[in-house]
């Protein structure tokens, strides 16, 4: 009796060891599944993103664009400034430990540095000084050793140090593992630094105010955290598409002892929109004295993602600018009429759009995401009705109509691919994939449309602070058109107007393979245009 009550416990026992092993299995197995998924889906946005931008990897474009100069004769350079956080708690919680971390850092930074075209200047511990000819390639170089840091496989004694371990945020995704490197970013401009051979080695040896600003920023980040100057930042908003498409984040103006107190502003990276970093919390800098937003300031959460400026015209003299229009098109339920223009001379635009009201957290989630795209290509979004009109319109101003394109091609991929709030599942469109399995799309439908002309009035904006620059609203028949037209396209469409259309072609002939054009003919876009105008779909 009581051996068969022993075999019958050891069965049972055994079939839930068998059980659990099954479980694990799965759940190890679904969680591989998901992560090939996932790195597959982030390799289809990355692809797809440099080919709506019509532009190369930073690494390629690195490669095609080596430097025939030396950085030794060179005035003016981008300098990283770099160092591990904690790093002396870490040698001493364990030394065989650190040494296998510091080796591991030392190997992936000076991969990054060859990988960008940079030169060495200084290491001391594990603090590296590194030039580089651009800013581009510093912040490319920053982005991909952070991604780098985060990917690697870190011995589990290093992932037991104190502040080496995995961190998750709210959506579960691995945010920080291993140890946390601070960067500083700077500009420096003809004057500031000089550069001197090394006594005995020859190598060239940075000195000047412009090396101790950038010590400074570095030593003000937070661990896992990229840190810019303005004079960064300058240099840095015309070429976003060879940083990895950064995104770029205003954090207020303080005070740096190696100015002599005198304030400056500073930006942080926060990611790309390759591969977004959401970080929650993350406390002000480090060791500086804020000057603007004061302390205890109400702000916005996003206000520090507004970075750039109105547009100045460039083309030959001209004021024209490029006007875009985003719309969020509205499932059939949400609305009473869809306005579309027409072609001849009679307009079936007849009826107004839809009053429906979009909830705020759709909105404010679409915005954000467009204000990220948007410094990509130096648009800056005007007009302060997005989130209290609720229509869904969304308006920006380009320089130029090609950097308009490139914007509006990278909004309808990052719709695809991005997260969204449970209120937003309403908008979604149908999910469509294409016979080579990869997504045509997906998520929320949005109508672009792109228009450039001179018949537009600026309105000023104050700026919000004496430095910073003052912002502007546009109003006119150049903008009502773009607007119009948004309202004639459907979901995941881009139209041009004849003249947005004859901005591109020098964008279009020099990457021919990546786009098609489709001409519509000649429309009435709404009453109110008189004019009939051709339309193109790009």
């Amino acid at each position: 009796m009581l051996a068969a009550a022993v075999t019958i416990a050891i069965l049972g026992l055994g079939c839930v060891l068998l059980s659990a092993l099954a479980w694990w299995l799965w759940r190890s197995r679904a969680h591989a599944l998901r992560q090939k998924a996932g790195q597959e889906a982030g390799k289809d946005m990355k692809n797809l993103i440099y080919q709506s931008a019509y532009t190369l990897e930073p690494a390629a474009s690195a490669t095609t664009t080596r430097p025939t100069k030396s950085i030794a004769d060179s005035k003016e350079m981008a300098f990283v400034v770099t160092d591990i956080e904690g790093s002396t708690q870490l040698s001493v919680a364990g030394r065989t430990v650190y040494g296998q971390l510091l080796a591991i850092h030392d190997q992936l930074m000076r991969e990054g540095i060859a990988k960008f075209n940079g030169t060495q200047i200084v290491t001391e511990g594990d603090s590296f000084l590194v030039a580089f000819h651009g800013v581009a390639e510093a912040v490319a170089f920053c982005q991909d050793l952070q991604c780098k840091l985060l990917d690697t496989p870190w011995p589990r004694a290093v992932l037991r140090l104190p502040g080496c371990q995995r961190v998750a945020n709210a959506e579960g995704e691995l945010v920080m593992q291993g140890p946390r490197v601070r960067m500083g970013v700077h500009w420096a401009l003809p004057g500031l630094v000089a550069c001197r051979p090394h006594a005995l080695t020859r190598a060239p040896m940075m000195v000047g105010i412009a090396v101790s600003i950038a010590q400074e920023i570095s030593d003000a980040a937070h661990g896992g955290q990229i840190l810019m100057s303005q004079e960064a930042w300058a240099q840095l908003r015309g070429s976003m598409p060879r940083a990895g498409f950064p995104v770029v984040r205003r954090l207020g103006l303080f005070q740096l002892r190696s100015l002599e107190g005198s304030p400056a502003w500073l930006y942080s990276v926060d990611g790309s929109l390759l591969r977004p970093v959401r970080r929650e919390g993350l406390p002000p800098p480090r060791k500086l004295v804020p000057v603007w937003p004061p302390p205890g300031a109400a702000m916005a959460s996003d206000w520090g993602l507004y970075v750039t400026d109105p547009p100045v015209p460039v083309r030959g003299g001209s004021e024209e600018l490029t006007f875009v229009s985003l719309r969020l098109r509205l499932p059939p339920g949400k609305r009473s009429s869809r306005p579309r223009c027409s072609t001849g001379h009679t307009s079936a635009a007849q009826q107004q759009p839809e009053e429906h009201q979009v909830p705020c957290s759709v909105l404010l989630a679409l915005q954000q995401l467009f204000v990220k795209q948007a410094q990509q290509f130096e648009g800056y979004m005007f007009g302060s009705d997005a989130l209290t009109d609720r229509r869904g319109y969304f308006s920006f101003a380009f320089a130029t109509p090609s950097n308009a394109l490139r914007f509006c091609h990278t909004v309808q991929v990052g719709l695809m691919y991005s997260s969204w709030p449970d209120a937003a599942a309403e908008y979604f469109g149908q999910t469509v994939v294409g016979i080579d399995g990869r997504l045509v799309f997906k998520g929320p439908r949005v109508a672009a449309s792109i228009h450039c002309g001179r018949n537009y009035d600026i309105v000023p904006i104050a700026s919000y602070h004496p430095t910073a620059a003052p912002g502007a609203d546009y109003r006119g028949p150049e903008v009502a058109l773009a607007r119009a037209l948004a309202d004639a396209a459907h979901g995941g469409q881009v139209l041009l107007t004849e003249e947005a259309w004859q901005g591109v072609q020098d964008l279009l002939q020099a990457f021919p393979s990546a786009t098609y054009t489709i001409n519509l003919g000649l429309h009435l876009v709404a009453p109110e245009f008189r004019r009939p105008r051709y339309l193109l779909e790009v």
